[in-house]
């Protein structure tokens, strides 16, 4: 049986590069599998100044790789995971949350519009329970990962 999900066992690792996936309106699920597209790890990915989760999912072109890719679409959901971890990080533009690793990873890679995997990313986020939601802001890895 794995232990429950809880925002008290999520500890960054300095030199190991998360997991990535994101879903936007024109592109439901893809995953960064290159390193070198990946953030460097958590702190990264929601503190770097230009390209951090929180500005990609809260501003229209918000960091460089959406303006890049404007034909993707706004960004509805993205995912940080490590590949030994129970959990997943699962955002939405203003709510993050703990979801099982596993669900995030069985997503199928999908380079199109799909609204049916896209409510199920939405079914999924909600499934998690109430305590595990957390605000998405500028103070959400210091108060939450750090």
């Amino acid at each position: 049986m794995t232990n429950p999900l809880s925002w008290e066992s999520i500890q960054d690792r300095e030199n190991v590069r998360p997991e990535f996936g994101a879903s936007h309106v024109n592109y439901a699920w893809r995953r960064h599998r290159q390193n070198s597209h990946k953030f460097e790890n958590l702190e990264n990915a929601f503190l770097s100044k230009n390209n951090n989760i929180v500005r990609l999912l809260q501003n229209l072109g918000g960091n460089i790789n959406s303006t890049n890719y404007a034909e993707r679409g706004n960004c509805l959901f993205i995912a940080l995971w490590y590949p030994d971890s129970d959990w997943a990080i699962l955002c939405n533009p203003t709510t993050a949350t703990l979801v099982d690793r596993e669900a995030v990873e069985a997503l199928p890679i999908t380079k199109q519009r799909d609204d049916e995997l896209v409510e199920s990313l939405r079914a999924l986020f909600n499934s998690s329970s109430s305590e595990l939601k957390r605000e998405l802001n500028g103070s959400f890895y210091s108060q939450n990962i750090a």
